[in-house]
């Protein structure tokens, strides 16, 4: 005799084996179970699992994780094909105070929970705003000062919480989303089975919460290809040019020979460029409960005042790290607390800077560079004849290859 979880088992196994090519739609299966499992009895046994009490020693609270995150403090670094972007560093800066995402529910309980991120991504990332593609809907977001050039992208982190781990949830999403021209979030499924699975671990600490994130991520890249030419057979060049043609005519080799043209063309690499964004977050739910002295210069941490002044004053023109006084018993202003306290690198306020992305100077495609020496128009004229074309961008703060 069955047992209905084993009998739960074969009804799904066999309502995909029967679907054509096992890929029935989601709701199909569901819908199909859910009869199965009225005529089976197994949605009574579903319920009266879920009526039992849970022991003390298993932890099923997470409700401390729920609500609206604010960006406290956070160091980042992206990695283009692999190799760190020197622009996408960013270390130890506070006071962001933007709004990283909600976390709410799922079901009835807090254990099984969802973080709902969004971010602004270049639209180029997405293949949005270039030549014989969608335009680039130009979004905005309230805690991200870029301008145009950006398009809304939406990560849905699931998560369930350890019966074993009282302060610690684990989210992962393998799927990115963009709106339609309808409004409707969509997803692109074939990137989703390239990428590896973004996770963000979070853990309570302090007055809110810390969380690890990593993003992987790949994109369409464009390559320059030299382009065929003709040749003679001893590898010699012709001195009047040859076309394709008359090249196979006279029965010569047709093919790539740098010693005879140097001549390229642009070509579109499908998933040619991968990169990864990773983190640590500092999260509050409130932005008063950020301990982190938030003035233009130096946001230090204001655990106690004695830090901040033992610093050495920040410099506009130089923004280094403001050392933080080590701790001896002949100077007992400063405790040994204070010397643990973070040190970070200067922010000067959020102002937009503008710049062309991926044109001018940079060259076509090159990612996290801003000419920011040229104009607008300069700007567009700089890539009027590339495949990938260069973005005015009021986002270039900290990306000014060029000035």
């Amino acid at each position: 005799m069955y047992s209905r979880l084993t009998l739960k088992h074969l009804l799904l196994g066999s309502l995909l084996s029967s679907s054509v090519n096992g890929n029935m739609h989601a709701k199909e299966v569901r819908e199909q179970l859910e009869i199965a499992g009225q005529n089976y009895g197994l949605e009574e046994e579903h319920d009266s699992l879920r009526k039992l009490s849970v022991p003390a020693e298993l932890n099923v609270d997470f409700s401390m994780f729920q609500g609206s995150w604010y960006d406290c403090m956070h160091t980042t670094l992206m990695t283009f094909n692999g190799e760190p972007a020197d622009k996408h560093i960013i270390e130890q800066v506070g006071c962001d105070y933007g709004n990283l995402g909600n976390i709410t529910k799922v079901g009835n309980h807090t254990q099984t929970l969802m973080f709902d991120i969004h971010v602004l991504n270049h639209c180029w990332f997405h293949d949005l705003g270039g030549n014989g593609q969608k335009p680039c809907p130009n979004d905005r977001l309230a805690s991200d000062s870029r301008g145009d050039g950006n398009v809304l992208v939406k990560y849905s982190y699931k998560g369930i919480g350890s019966f074993a781990e009282t302060n610690k949830i684990e989210f992962f999403t393998d799927h990115t989303s963009i709106k339609d021209e309808d409004g409707n979030w969509k997803i692109n499924f074939n990137r989703a089975k390239v990428e590896n699975t973004d996770t963000m671990v979070c853990q309570t600490h302090w007055k809110g919460i810390v969380c690890d994130w990593k993003i992987n991520e790949y994109r369409t890249s464009t390559a320059e290809k030299l382009m065929e030419t003709c040749t003679f057979k001893n590898g010699k060049c012709p001195k009047k040019t040859q076309n394709k043609k008359q090249c196979e005519r006279k029965k010569w080799i047709w093919d790539v020979n740098a010693k005879c043209s140097n001549a390229t063309t642009t070509t579109t690499v499908e998933d040619g460029f991968v990169y990864d964004s990773f983190g640590s977050y500092y999260l509050v739910k409130d932005t008063a409960q950020c301990d982190v002295a938030c003035g233009t210069e130096d946001p230090t941490s204001s655990s106690s005042s004695s830090s901040s002044s033992s610093s050495s004053e920040y410099n506009s023109t130089s923004p280094t790290v403001s050392p933080v006084a080590e701790y001896n018993a002949t100077n007992p202003t400063v405790s040994p607390t204070d010397s643990l306290a973070p040190t970070v690198i200067p922010v000067a306020e959020d102002v937009k800077v503008f710049g062309c992305y991926r044109g001018g100077q940079c060259g076509e495609n090159s990612h996290g560079c801003c000419d920011c020496s040229i104009n607008e128009q300069m700007c567009a004229d700089s890539g009027k004849d590339w495949t990938t074309k260069p973005i005015w961008s009021g986002g270039c703060k900290g990306s000014c290859t060029y000035n």
